[in-house]
C-alpha cells in the first residue's frame, strides 16, 4: 500500500506492510486542523481506526482532531449513520 487510504483485499496479509509505514505517513499531526481536506481526513483517519482500534499513532493530535468532528450535532439527529458506506 502506498499512500494513506483503504487496503485493498486481502487486507490482513498486507497489514504488516502497512503498519509498518503508517508512522511515517501520519506525522502531519502538529497542527489543530490539516489542510481543506479535513472531512476527507477525518473519513480516512476514522476507518484507520476501525481497522485498527489501539493504533498509537490515532492518539494524541489526531485523537483531538477526530474528536473536534465528532462532538458535532450530528450524532444526535435521528438519521444519523456512522458508516454510509457499503
Amino acid at each position: 500500500p502506498g499512500a494513506i487510504g483503504v487496503l485493498p483485499k486481502p487486507r490482513e496479509k498486507l497489514k504488516p506492510a502497512y503498519l509498518e509505514q503508517l508512522p511515517k505517513k501520519l506525522q502531519v499531526a502538529g497542527r489543530r486542523w490539516i489542510t481543506f481536506v479535513d472531512f476527507l481526513a477525518y473519513d480516512v483517519l476514522d476507518q484507520q481506526r476501525m481497522f485498527v482500534p489501539d493504533c498509537p499513532e490515532l492518539q494524541g493530535n489526531l485523537a483531538r482532531f477526530l474528536q473536534r468532528f465528532e462532538v458535532s450535532g450530528d450524532r444526535e439527529r435521528p438519521l444519523w449513520c456512522p458508516h454510509p458506506h457499503p
